[in-house]
């Protein structure tokens, strides 16, 4: 994988409460898959609405919706309280994965991630 870094980083605040709206239509895997793409890969700025209702299209979800959701900022609450929750369980880092009672932080090897589900198979 190419990981294309923007410079400077773009607030993820917009990509986050899109991926609520992207949910809610059952389709919040797929807009993350290509949000990731689209950010790492091509460097696109994932801070941007209109980059972010391109993708949200690309998805088959409703872009003009999705655009007046980000901009009256429909889903902020509720991105605030995942971002208490996640503080509350001890996520410091992105990404933070949980598997059984482990907790893996950062980047991780395939081994690592493979072992934790081997343990958590057994537990």
């Amino acid at each position: 994988m190419n990981l294309n870094m923007t410079d400077p980083q773009p607030h993820t605040h917009y990509a986050h409460e899109g991926l609520l709206f992207a949910k809610e239509h059952d389709k919040g895997n797929e807009y993350a898959h290509k949000v990731f793409r689209a950010f790492y890969e091509d460097g696109i700025n994932i801070g941007d609405i209109s980059e972010l209702r391109r993708i949200a299209e690309e998805t088959g979800l409703p872009g003009e919706d999705f655009s007046q959701a980000l901009e009256d900022r429909v889903y902020s609450d509720a991105r605030e309280a995942s971002i208490r929750k996640a503080y509350e369980e001890g996520v410091q880092a992105v990404p933070t994965f949980y598997i059984g009672d482990k907790k893996l932080t950062g980047l991780q090897s395939q081994e690592a991630y493979e072992k934790a589900v081997t343990e958590a198979e057994t537990e």
